[in-house]
């Protein structure tokens, strides 16, 4: 039979487990939309940005769309008529 000290010592473990699972079950729960909301505004701004700066007298075969996406790639969009 198991002596009471180590029960206690078991129940303490098996508590600092369940805490440090539940820390990281917020954690992962919490940074996926904030890491999300930080790329959508990101992309949003550089997309904006870029759009913007195109001038209104240039002839729009003259310039091509690139925009770099770290998991997905170069995307290369070249305008054409």
């Amino acid at each position: 039979m198991l002596s009471f000290r180590f029960n206690v010592y078991l129940q303490l473990l098996g508590l600092a487990y369940l805490a440090t699972f539940i820390w990281l079950l917020v954690f992962v729960t919490l940074s996926i939309p904030v890491f999300l909301w930080v790329m959508v505004h990101i992309v949003c701004r550089e997309e904006t940005d870029y759009w913007r700066s195109i001038n209104a007298n240039k002839d729009e075969r003259d310039f091509t769309y690139t925009f770099n996406l770290t998991h997905y790639g170069t995307f290369l969009f070249i305008a054409s008529i």
